[in-house]
């Protein structure tokens, strides 16, 4: 299914404080060894026996695979429908373990949104988090990004 361009969000519609809610995802342990085997092949990702033995006392999941379910949850609750034209950069935060079996949740906040007028589009600052089954933030992720305003052209 398409959306119309006019149906979908622009930055003109976003408002400062705002909050969009992430759906959720969980993250088995078969996942977890899997990514880490083909992208971050460290021991505390992929050795069951060595990561029960190591600082976290068992395997947990890469930052780049957490990275990867943020990109899914905000993709699934706000690009998918958005006037979104690129990212300029990002700011993260890891502040815990993800462990198998964890649900992963959490929502972005519109800090701040500057119009561009004469390009048509504006910054839009987001600070999101990623919370587990117990409501610690795991991951925290500010982000600039350039949408459209409403009635610009597209590209």
């Amino acid at each position: 299914m398409t959306t119309e361009i006019s149906d979908r969000i622009h930055a003109d519609d976003l408002t400062p404080g705002q909050e969009i809610p992430f759906g959720s995802y969980t993250l088995t342990e078969e996942a977890i060894l899997d990514y880490a085997r083909q992208w971050d092949p460290l021991p505390m990702h992929t050795d069951p026996e060595w990561a029960a033995n190591g600082p976290y006392g068992g395997v947990i999941a890469s930052g780049l695979q957490t990275i990867a379910v943020y990109q899914r949850l905000i993709v699934d609750a706000l690009w998918s429908n958005a006037m979104g034209k690129a990212g300029r950069g990002f700011d993260l935060k890891f502040l815990g373990p993800v462990r198998p079996g964890t649900t992963l949740t959490g929502a972005a906040k519109v800090v701040a949104i500057a119009p561009r007028p004469d390009r048509g589009d504006a910054l839009v600052e987001l600070l999101s988090h990623l919370v587990d089954d117990a409501g610690t933030t795991v991951l925290e992720l500010r982000a600039d990004v350039i949408m459209n305003l409403r009635g610009a052209p597209v590209p």
